[in-house]
Protein backbone atom coordinates (compact mmCIF):
# COMPACT_ATOMS: atom_id res chain seq x y z
CA UNK A 1 0.00 0.00 0.00
CA UNK A 2 0.73 3.55 -0.59
CA UNK A 3 -1.35 5.77 2.08
CA UNK A 4 -4.07 4.56 4.28
CA UNK A 5 -6.80 6.97 5.27
CA UNK A 6 -9.60 6.23 8.08
CA UNK A 7 -13.36 7.03 7.45
CA UNK A 8 -14.39 8.79 11.17
CA UNK A 9 -17.98 8.43 10.55
CA UNK A 10 -18.14 4.68 8.99
CA UNK A 11 -15.06 3.30 10.42
CA UNK A 12 -13.81 2.21 6.97
CA UNK A 13 -10.31 1.92 5.85
CA UNK A 14 -8.88 3.49 2.63
CA UNK A 15 -5.50 2.04 0.93
CA UNK A 16 -4.13 3.15 -2.37
CA UNK A 17 -1.69 0.96 -4.02
CA UNK A 18 0.71 2.68 -6.75
CA UNK A 19 2.32 -0.14 -7.62
CA UNK A 20 -1.26 -2.12 -8.86
CA UNK A 21 -2.94 0.97 -9.29
CA UNK A 22 -6.05 0.52 -7.26
CA UNK A 23 -7.93 1.93 -4.65
CA UNK A 24 -9.20 -0.24 -2.26
CA UNK A 25 -12.31 -0.22 0.56
CA UNK A 26 -11.60 -2.17 3.70
CA UNK A 27 -14.13 -2.82 7.06
CA UNK A 28 -12.20 -2.81 10.29
CA UNK A 29 -11.38 -6.48 9.90
CA UNK A 30 -9.00 -5.69 7.33
CA UNK A 31 -11.40 -7.72 4.88
CA UNK A 32 -11.59 -6.15 1.30
CA UNK A 33 -15.19 -5.00 0.50
CA UNK A 34 -14.13 -3.75 -2.96
CA UNK A 35 -11.41 -1.81 -4.77
CA UNK A 36 -11.17 0.29 -8.03
CA UNK A 37 -8.91 0.92 -10.97
CA UNK A 38 -9.69 4.84 -11.65
CA UNK A 39 -6.34 6.26 -11.35
CA UNK A 40 -2.88 5.31 -13.19
CA UNK A 41 -0.47 5.60 -9.78
CA UNK A 42 -2.95 6.32 -6.69
CA UNK A 43 -0.32 7.53 -4.00
CA UNK A 44 -1.94 10.55 -1.45
CA UNK A 45 -5.48 9.44 -0.32
CA UNK A 46 -7.68 11.66 2.24
CA UNK A 47 -10.95 11.15 3.79
CA UNK A 48 -13.59 14.14 4.43
CA UNK A 49 -16.58 11.93 6.16
CA UNK A 50 -18.57 15.33 6.61
CA UNK A 51 -18.80 15.83 3.11
CA UNK A 52 -19.11 12.13 2.05
CA UNK A 53 -15.78 12.71 -0.38
CA UNK A 54 -12.83 10.38 -0.69
CA UNK A 55 -10.25 12.53 -2.30
CA UNK A 56 -7.42 10.18 -3.88
CA UNK A 57 -3.82 12.15 -5.55
CA UNK A 58 -2.82 10.03 -8.95
CA UNK A 59 0.40 11.16 -9.45
CA UNK A 60 1.32 9.05 -12.71
CA UNK A 61 -2.16 10.54 -14.39
CA UNK A 62 -1.56 13.99 -12.93
CA UNK A 63 -5.08 14.65 -11.43
CA UNK A 64 -6.98 14.48 -8.04
CA UNK A 65 -10.29 12.03 -8.21
CA UNK A 66 -13.03 12.25 -5.96
CA UNK A 67 -15.08 9.80 -4.74
CA UNK A 68 -18.68 9.82 -3.41
CA UNK A 69 -18.63 7.86 -0.17
CA UNK A 70 -22.37 7.47 -1.07
CA UNK A 71 -22.34 5.87 -4.36
CA UNK A 72 -19.54 2.83 -3.09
Amino acid sequence: PSRVAVDSVTRLVWVTSLRTGRIYRLNEATQVLDSLSLAAGPIGIAVDPRRGRVWVADAVGNQVIVLSTATL
